[in-house]
C-alpha cells in the first residue's frame, strides 16, 4: 500500500474535481475556487512524487551499473585483482571466487560443476547481485543437475548482460555468455 500512495493522491484529486463539478452543476451558486486549486495542487503533488520516484529508481540503477563497471574491469583481468606489495589494487568482495570452478580454454570460459560451485555462485549473488556471471554459472550448474529453476537464474543473468554488453569497453565474455544463454533459453 505504501508504494501506491502517490497514485492514491492523484485519484483522490481527480475524484474531488469530478465531485466538485457535479456539486457545482447541482448548485451553480456555490463557487469555491480555493477547493479547486487545492485539488489541482493535490494532483500536481502526486504527479511530482511519481516522477521523482521514477528518476530516483533510474539513478539508483545507474549507480549500481557504475559499481558493476568497476567490478567488470576487475573480472576482465582474470578474476584476480592486481596487487602491489601484496595489497590488492582493486579489493573486491568476490576476490578469486571462481578459481576452483572456472578455467579458460581457447578463449572461452569453461565452468566445472564441482561440489561447492553452486554454493559459491549463491554466495557471490548475495555479495554482488549485479554481477551477471554468478547467475550465469548458477544457471549452468542447475541446468546440468536438471533443476527446473535454472531458467530463472539464466533470465536474471541475461537481463544484467543486456546492460553490461551496452558498455563500450565491456569484455567479450559478456557477449559469449549472453549468446550462450539465448541459445539455451531458445531450446
Amino acid at each position: 500500500m505504501k508504494e501506491f500512495w502517490p497514485e492514491i493522491i492523484i485519484i483522490v484529486g481527480f475524484v474531488g474535481i469530478v465531485t466538485r463539478i457535479q456539486i457545482q452543476r447541482l448548485f451553480p451558486e456555490t463557487i469555491h475556487l480555493h477547493i479547486d486549486i487545492a485539488l489541482i495542487l493535490l494532483i500536481f503533488i502526486g504527479v511530482c512524487i511519481i516522477i521523482y520516484r521514477h528518476l530516483s529508481k533510474k539513478r539508483r540503477r545507474q549507480v549500481e551499473m557504475l559499481k558493476y563497471k568497476d567490478m567488470a574491469k576487475y573480472d576482465a583481468s582474470g578474476h584476480i585483482s592486481g596487487s602491489l606489495n601484496g595489497i590488492p589494487m582493486v579489493p573486491t568482495s568476490i576476490e578469486n571466487w571462481s578459481s576452483k570452478f572456472l578455467t579458460r580454454e581457447e578463449g572461452h570460459l569453461v565452468w566445472s560443476n564441482k561440489d561447492g560451485a553452486k554454493e559459491a555462485c549463491e554466495e557471490v549473488i548475495a555479495k554482488l547481485p549485479e554481477y551477471p556471471f554468478s547467475y550465469y554459472f548458477l544457471a549452468l550448474s542447475k541446468r546440468e543437475r536438471y533443476e527446473y529453476a535454472w531458467s530463472e537464474d539464466a533470465g536474471k543473468a541475461l537481463s544484467i548482460l543486456l546492460d553490461t554488453t551496452s558498455f563500450e569497453d565491456h569484455h567479450n565474455d559478456h557477449d559469449l555468455a549472453q549468446d550462450h544463454l539465448l541459445q539455451l533459453l531458445e531450446k
